[in-house]
């Protein structure tokens, strides 16, 4: 291939990067302003319950089970689900 080629490649292989890049970028920001408003403030929430010392992963796994054992063994369906907030762990 010849230099301008090779050149002419480049940039059009480098603007379709920035061109998907950007909207990857914005992909969360697309809604806003149609179905809802443009975030103007950040918090972060409180529990009002204090924090468990002593509370290992294997006891709350350990919990989260047990407590849905005993409602998969009742007779009717179960009107609440327990979801466990998972925490990826570096291993």
């Amino acid at each position: 291939m010849s230099y301008k080629i090779k050149k002419l490649a480049v940039i059009i292989v480098s603007a379709v990067v920035i061109f998907t890049v950007s909207n990857l970028a914005n992909a969360d920001d697309r809604y806003v302003g149609y179905y809802y408003p443009q975030v103007e403030s950040e918090e972060t929430y409180q529990a009002p319950l204090p924090v468990f010392s002593g509370v290992t992963r294997l006891s709350r796994v350990g919990f989260v089970t047990g407590l849905d054992q005993q409602q998969k063994k009742r007779p009717y369906h179960q009107f609440i689900i327990c979801l466990q907030k998972v925490e990826m762990r570096k291993n």
